[in-house]
């Protein structure tokens, strides 16, 4: 299944669950649920469920994950390498979280990538199926540059790139060696960073890459190739 990127908000199906901010219309909520039960269009059932178990997520970390700190020690620790707890950015960037899954039984690996904006409201998700057995740190570089190159289009800058794969990220910074096949991977992602310089790429915690594990998990096990460009507004009415 290959879905186009799209904005699902503009979906009537998602954007008429909300009747006004904050507020749900039970009604049109059980008429929509209704509707989808009978809906024997696989793509639109995919779309619907995945946008509203992001703006779920999304919701649940506004309202939960960052109880008990202030703001200001959340954006003085955004960035920092080894990251124990997903934090904020400073005003004005973004911040991409990337992870992989790998299948050798159905030669196939999954990335899955999570964009969010200064107030750590997800603005693009994407779930990426490729075909292939490959080592994982290969897999993982390019979970990282696909990523990269996902902000590039859409022109989402300063971008700070958040991976659980310590060589890759070391590789990136230029701390650790290799001479392997990942070097081709490394070596482009290098460039891209060389050439927009507002890009960084830190190594955290795999607790602060639930919800990018999440993705890439759904990725191989649906064969897909989707990125959803996804409005913060909705998310933020929840």
């Amino acid at each position: 299944m290959v879905c186009s990127p799209r904005r699902l908000a503009n979906d009537a199906t998602v954007a008429s669950l909300l009747e006004r901010p904050g507020r749900w219309d039970e009604d049109l909520v059980k008429n929509r649920i209704l509707w989808l039960a009978n809906c024997e269009v696989e793509d639109v059932i995919v779309k619907f469920l995945i946008c509203a178990w992001l703006i779920w997520f999304g919701r649940n970390n506004l309202l939960y994950e960052f109880r008990g700190s202030g703001k200001g020690s959340r954006v003085s620790k955004s960035c920092q390498p080894g990251a124990k707890v997903w934090t904020l950015l400073v005003s004005g960037s973004f911040k991409l979280n990337v992870d992989t899954t790998l299948d050798s039984d159905i030669s196939r690996y999954g990335a899955g990538l999570v964009i969010r904006n200064d107030r750590g409201l997800i603005i693009v998700a994407a779930a990426l199926s490729f075909n292939g057995n490959v080592p994982v740190d290969i897999a993982e570089a390019k979970a990282v540059l696909e990523g990269l190159l996902i902000a590039i289009d859409l022109v989402i800058f300063p971008l700070c790139i958040e991976s659980d794969a310590y060589g890759v990220v070391g590789l990136c910074n230029e701390v650790n060696i290799s001479n392997g096949d990942i070097d081709n991977v490394i070596s482009e992602m290098v460039s891209l960073e060389v050439r927009y310089t507002d890009v960084s790429i830190v190594h955290i915690s795999r607790d602060c890459n639930r919800l990018a594990h999440s993705l890439a998990k759904f990725a191989i096990s649906n064969g897909c190739y989707c990125v959803w460009n996804v409005d913060a507004l909705l998310v933020s009415q929840l």
